[in-house]
């Protein structure tokens, strides 16, 4: 057997050694392995609308692990940021961040847009929004050139454990947390209100896959494999992506 670790995997063990607290390293490892799966669909869908680019600017709308799975993945990819910093991915040379609380978005006092992104990334962010999806989305396509791609992937509001839940008599969804800097999921979508709200804010919907890809252990992973036999409506997590159309 095989035990050479994927670079992906030695990836997540270098970000997580730059992490100083050791419980705060600790969460962030279960965190990655929750993850895993999500961040290999996440970056596999960025190439795919990246396809045919040089040297692409990415704006990641909420800087996470991501952000440098992104400089890694993305061959020559600059990639800025845009939300409330996070100290473990600080801009580097020639990029920056947007500091910006998204529940602004189209108020009149956010950042205006400035059309420079071939691609936006927004994993696992809107559904701990209050704002209308519409006016978020509308306005993180200003931030995109025309015809650039924006990838977004949230928990879907519907898949199967969470209505066996709701039969079982359960809220599948948490309460809304007291702290404001650590909010919860406010809404979440299923994949019908996403195209919804990607059409009325000026994208086409241009693929979407749903899939079982959240967890590590023996049990998720049965889930995932359950998963593939189940209608798309009913998996866990949904990742779309969508395209400006020409302005």
């Amino acid at each position: 057997m095989n035990h050479t670790k994927a670079p992906l995997d030695e990836q997540f063990e270098s970000l997580i050694a730059a992490v100083g607290d050791p419980a705060l390293r600790a969460e962030w490892s279960e965190y990655l392995r929750y993850h895993r799966r999500r961040y290999e669909l996440l970056l596999a869908t960025v190439r795919q609308v990246l396809a045919g680019r040089d040297s692409p600017r990415v704006l990641n709308v909420g800087p996470m692990f991501e952000t440098a799975l992104l400089r890694e993945r993305v061959p020559g990819a600059v990639v800025d940021t845009l939300g409330v910093a996070h100290p473990l991915f600080p801009p580097r040379a020639g990029e920056r961040h947007i500091e910006l609380d998204l529940n602004r978005a189209g108020d009149g006092s956010a950042p205006a847009g400035d059309a420079s992104n071939d691609a936006i990334v927004m994993a696992e962010v809107i559904e701990h929004l209050y704002t209308s999806p519409v006016l978020v989305l509308r306005y993180l396509s200003s931030w995109l050139r025309p015809r650039g791609a924006l990838v977004l992937q949230t928990p879907n509001a519907v898949a199967l454990h969470k209505r066996l839940r709701m039969l079982a008599g359960r809220n599948p969804l948490e309460p809304i947390r007291e702290s404001p800097a650590k909010a919860g999921h406010f809404h979440e979508y299923t994949l019908g209100e996403l195209r919804e709200a990607a059409e009325a804010a000026g994208f086409v919907v241009e693929g979407s896959k749903a899939a079982n890809y959240f967890g590590a252990t023996v049990g998720a992973r049965a889930y995932a494999a359950i998963g593939r036999a189940l209608p798309p409506a009913m998996r866990h997590g949904v990742t779309v992506w969508l395209r400006r159309t020409d302005q």
